[in-house]
Protein backbone atom coordinates (compact mmCIF):
# COMPACT_ATOMS: atom_id res chain seq x y z
CA UNK A 1 0.00 0.00 0.00
CA UNK A 2 1.12 2.99 -0.99
CA UNK A 3 2.25 5.84 1.80
CA UNK A 4 0.39 9.40 1.52
CA UNK A 5 3.01 11.09 0.34
CA UNK A 6 3.57 8.70 -2.42
CA UNK A 7 -0.66 8.66 -3.33
CA UNK A 8 -0.12 12.24 -3.77
CA UNK A 9 2.81 12.10 -5.79
CA UNK A 10 5.89 12.33 -4.20
CA UNK A 11 8.48 10.33 -2.98
CA UNK A 12 8.33 7.43 -0.03
CA UNK A 13 10.50 9.35 2.66
CA UNK A 14 8.86 13.04 1.21
CA UNK A 15 7.81 14.88 3.85
CA UNK A 16 4.76 16.92 3.09
CA UNK A 17 3.24 19.80 5.32
CA UNK A 18 -0.74 20.16 4.96
CA UNK A 19 -2.47 23.44 5.49
CA UNK A 20 -5.78 23.58 5.68
CA UNK A 21 -8.15 26.95 6.14
CA UNK A 22 -10.87 25.54 8.57
CA UNK A 23 -14.14 26.72 9.43
CA UNK A 24 -15.32 27.77 6.25
CA UNK A 25 -19.03 28.12 6.39
CA UNK A 26 -18.52 29.14 9.95
CA UNK A 27 -19.18 32.90 8.42
CA UNK A 28 -18.66 34.81 5.46
CA UNK A 29 -15.03 36.18 6.29
CA UNK A 30 -13.71 32.56 7.11
CA UNK A 31 -15.28 31.34 4.06
CA UNK A 32 -13.45 34.01 1.87
CA UNK A 33 -10.18 33.91 3.47
CA UNK A 34 -10.18 30.13 3.00
CA UNK A 35 -10.53 30.58 -0.41
CA UNK A 36 -8.80 33.45 -1.00
CA UNK A 37 -5.34 31.02 1.47
CA UNK A 38 -6.21 28.46 -1.54
CA UNK A 39 -6.20 30.54 -4.27
CA UNK A 40 -2.75 32.56 -2.94
CA UNK A 41 -1.14 29.07 -2.12
CA UNK A 42 -0.96 30.00 1.62
CA UNK A 43 -3.15 26.59 2.52
CA UNK A 44 -3.34 23.52 0.85
CA UNK A 45 -6.91 22.80 1.96
CA UNK A 46 -10.20 23.77 3.19
CA UNK A 47 -12.72 22.22 5.16
CA UNK A 48 -16.61 23.01 5.01
CA UNK A 49 -17.96 23.38 8.39
CA UNK A 50 -21.49 21.95 8.42
CA UNK A 51 -23.80 22.83 9.13
CA UNK A 52 -22.17 26.20 9.45
CA UNK A 53 -24.51 29.36 8.97
CA UNK A 54 -22.85 30.18 5.50
CA UNK A 55 -22.34 27.03 4.66
CA UNK A 56 -24.58 27.09 1.33
CA UNK A 57 -22.39 30.32 0.39
CA UNK A 58 -19.70 28.39 0.97
CA UNK A 59 -20.67 25.47 -0.90
CA UNK A 60 -21.96 27.09 -4.34
CA UNK A 61 -18.73 28.93 -4.53
CA UNK A 62 -16.75 25.39 -3.91
CA UNK A 63 -18.89 23.95 -6.78
CA UNK A 64 -18.17 26.73 -9.16
CA UNK A 65 -13.94 25.94 -8.23
CA UNK A 66 -13.19 22.47 -8.81
CA UNK A 67 -9.97 23.03 -8.85
CA UNK A 68 -9.93 23.26 -4.86
CA UNK A 69 -9.12 20.55 -2.28
CA UNK A 70 -12.42 20.90 -0.13
CA UNK A 71 -12.87 18.44 3.07
CA UNK A 72 -15.74 18.35 5.60
CA UNK A 73 -15.65 19.51 9.34
CA UNK A 74 -18.64 17.80 10.80
CA UNK A 75 -19.66 19.22 13.93
CA UNK A 76 -22.14 17.94 16.27
CA UNK A 77 -21.78 20.07 18.97
CA UNK A 78 -21.06 24.11 19.45
CA UNK A 79 -17.63 24.54 20.54
CA UNK A 80 -18.55 28.32 21.33
CA UNK A 81 -20.78 30.44 23.48
CA UNK A 82 -21.59 33.33 21.32
CA UNK A 83 -21.55 31.66 17.84
CA UNK A 84 -24.28 28.86 18.01
CA UNK A 85 -26.26 27.21 15.37
CA UNK A 86 -28.67 24.80 14.80
CA UNK A 87 -27.84 20.59 14.58
CA UNK A 88 -28.11 18.62 11.47
CA UNK A 89 -31.00 17.30 12.64
CA UNK A 90 -33.90 18.23 15.22
CA UNK A 91 -32.82 14.88 17.31
CA UNK A 92 -34.06 16.10 20.69
CA UNK A 93 -30.57 14.17 22.35
CA UNK A 94 -29.11 17.40 20.05
CA UNK A 95 -30.54 19.85 21.50
CA UNK A 96 -29.94 22.25 24.21
CA UNK A 97 -33.08 24.22 26.16
CA UNK A 98 -32.91 27.06 23.14
CA UNK A 99 -32.73 24.25 20.23
CA UNK A 100 -28.95 24.92 19.57
CA UNK A 101 -26.26 22.63 18.82
CA UNK A 102 -24.92 21.34 22.68
CA UNK A 103 -21.68 22.61 24.06
CA UNK A 104 -19.08 20.21 24.33
CA UNK A 105 -18.33 18.12 27.37
CA UNK A 106 -16.03 20.24 29.91
CA UNK A 107 -12.69 19.23 29.92
CA UNK A 108 -9.46 19.28 31.91
CA UNK A 109 -6.38 20.61 29.91
CA UNK A 110 -7.23 17.72 26.84
CA UNK A 111 -9.43 15.35 29.37
CA UNK A 112 -12.99 15.40 29.43
CA UNK A 113 -14.05 15.72 33.06
CA UNK A 114 -15.94 12.69 34.13
CA UNK A 115 -18.00 12.42 37.68
CA UNK A 116 -15.24 9.72 38.79
CA UNK A 117 -12.27 11.81 37.82
CA UNK A 118 -11.82 15.23 39.46
CA UNK A 119 -9.47 17.81 37.43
Amino acid sequence: MPTLAEALGHGTDARLLILSADLAGSTHAATTAGITALREGLATTVTLMMPGPWARYAAERFVAAPDLEVGIHLTLNTELDDFRRAPLTLASSLLDADGASLAPPPTCGSTPISTTLPC
